[in-house]
């Protein structure tokens, strides 16, 4: 399939639009997503980088925690991919929990409004077709007036394919942040990145 050869729309997960039954069909093809987030030596990023797999339970914490999840739906209504945007609840939750800042100042968020991009996942077979800076480009529209903050893994594994979607969505490097054992995650070193 080529690049023109894709259509698409954007739409939230929990919008008016769909029924109960839609919902859990999307959630289940997110997680099905993330199951096949491995990526192959011959991709951006590093082999054996694996996406956090989140059972349905998480997905529904985050819904209530008050998380917005916005999917790349094709064509056919098929889920090819989603962008979690969560209140900084979640990041300073992360902070707290095992989260060790090695070089910003992490009070620099206390002032603004602040968004925290979660996670970004696009199915692997449609990778490297702009609809991962599709779904940055329309979040930073949909919440116009807020900042946002972000992580990506550089150690052990370097997401180099993360590094390039922010850098090139505008998204500045601030310092890192080093995680330990956290929600049953080895040791890893993220950089940080904002949009301001």
């Amino acid at each position: 399939m080529s690049k023109e050869d894709i259509s698409y729309v954007i739409s939230e997960i929990t919008s008016a639009d769909f029924s109960s039954d839609q919902v859990d069909l999307m959630l289940d093809r997110a997680i099905e997503i993330q199951k096949n987030a491995r990526v192959s030596s011959d991709s951006d990023l590093v082999q054996g980088f694996v996406v956090t797999v989140w059972d349905r339970s998480e997905w529904v914490r985050l819904i209530h925690s008050g998380s917005r999840i916005f999917l790349v739906l094709r064509g056919d209504g098929i889920v090819s991919g989603y962008i979690v945007v969560s209140p900084m609840s979640e990041f300073q939750d992360l902070l707290r929990a095992g989260g060790t800042v090695i070089d910003f100042d992490a009070s620099v968020f206390k002032y603004g409004v602040w968004k925290y991009i979660y996670q970004i996942v696009i199915d692997q077979g449609l990778r490297r077709r702009g609809l991962g800076m599709a779904l940055l480009k329309h979040i930073i529209g949909v919440f116009k007036e807020e900042r946002f903050v972000s992580d990506y893994m550089i150690e052990p594994h370097q997401n180099k394919a993360s590094a390039v979607l922010f850098e090139t969505g505008g998204f500045k490097g601030i310092g890192t942040l080093k995680i330990g054992n956290y929600r049953g995650c080895s040791p890893t070193t993220w950089a940080v990145v904002t949009l301001t």
